[in-house]
Parts: structure tokens; sequence; C-alpha cells
């Protein structure tokens, strides 16, 4: 058996929660009543806080990684590489839009994004009427 105290938290000491802590959870707030005013469960819209969140911080990480490769190296990049030379019969979709695949990637598209999944959880956690 372990004893818990033993792992290093002395039962006398208070747990102190970090500065900011609550402050920073303002905007998760917003997200998780906006959806429950929009007829979501509270359980079902911290589900889709998570979804929201995690859409969004994908898209920070992709274009900061992006924005770094261009500043940092003018080499064509691997994608362009491959994409140079896609085969129309394995791949057509993909070939069909090769040469603009980058300016099409590069195109500004996250609220067109937040909008259709924040559209497809609202679909989705609405009581059936």
């Amino acid at each position: 058996m372990i004893d818990i105290r033993s792992l290093g938290a002395s039962s006398s000491r208070r747990c102190q929660r970090p500065r900011g802590t609550i402050t920073a959870l303002w905007f998760v707030e917003q997200i998780v009543d906006g959806l429950v005013e929009c007829g979501m469960t509270p359980e079902l819209a911290v589900r889709g806080y998570r979804a929201i969140w995690y859409y969004t911080a994908g898209e920070i990480v992709v274009r900061v990684t992006a924005a770094r490769r261009r500043t940092d190296d003018d080499r064509p990049t691997y994608r362009e590489f491959v994409f140079a030379d896609l085969d129309p019969s394995e791949l057509p979709r993909l070939a069909q839009v090769a040469d603009h695949w980058a300016p099409l990637t590069a195109e500004d598209t996250y609220l067109d994004g937040l909008r259709a999944l924040v559209d497809g959880l609202l679909a989705a956690g609405r009581p059936a009427r």
C-alpha cells in the first residue's frame, strides 16, 4: 500500500491556485455559455468547447509552422516537390488542384471552418422536435 502523504504534498499545506487561472477561463465560459444558449446541454457544450478549442489550436500550429517555414527557407517544400509530380490516375482530385495547392491552402478559411464546425455541433446537440 502507498501512503499518498509520502508523495510530497503535506496535508497541512494548502493547494494554491496559480495566478490568472480564473481570469483565463473567461473565454471558455463564453463559448460554453453560447452553446448552452443555443440549446445544448452543459455537458454537450463542454464537448463543443473542446472541439472548437482543438480546431483553433490546430489552426494556430499550422499557421505558425507554415510562416516559420516560409521565412526560414526559400527551397521548395516536400509537399511542393511531391505535388509537382502527382499521377492523375492515382490521385485525380489532388492532381487537378496540384498547381494551385499552395495558394489554396494559404487562404485564411478559419472563420468558414469555425462556422461549419459550430453549425454541426449545434445541429447534433439539439434535441429532436
